[in-house]
């Protein structure tokens, strides 16, 4: 419980000081920002793991993290205290985010139910999509 209370508030105060809730995987923005980078990295510098977050930004980048062996690194927020499998593997996480939304038709393809709103765009029947 104490994990994803922390989580929580890296994520609330994450949103409290930009004004939005860390996404996953977006390219937007660049790194650290952005850059394809995950929600729970975004939130790192908003919870007990900033000085991490911290080592990750001064590298330039994850690749260049990883390279400098500063990743991966085992956080104690992203494994359930309870889940003893292979603890030595700080890859595996218990957690996940939602990534919002997700299309399922192509541009152009099958008139699907899901596709009328997808990412917050409204597509008219035939048309082009439009943002509200």
């Amino acid at each position: 419980m104490n994990n994803l209370k922390q989580l929580a508030l890296g994520c609330l105060n994450f949103e409290c000081q930009m004004g939005a809730f860390p996404q996953g995987n977006t390219a937007e923005d660049g790194f650290p920002n952005g850059g394809n980078t995950s929600w729970m990295f975004l939130a790192l510098g908003y919870n007990e793991q900033s000085a991490l977050y911290d080592r990750i930004v001064a590298a330039g980048s994850l690749s260049n993290a990883v390279a400098q062996g500063i990743l991966p690194s085992c956080m104690p927020l992203a494994r359930c205290p309870s889940d003893g499998w292979d603890r030595s593997n700080c890859r595996l996480h218990n957690y996940i985010g939602s990534t919002g939304p997700q299309c399922n038709n192509p541009p152009g393809g099958y008139d699907s139910p899901f596709q009328l709103h997808c990412n917050g765009e409204v597509e008219p029947h035939g048309g082009t999509p439009t943002v509200p």
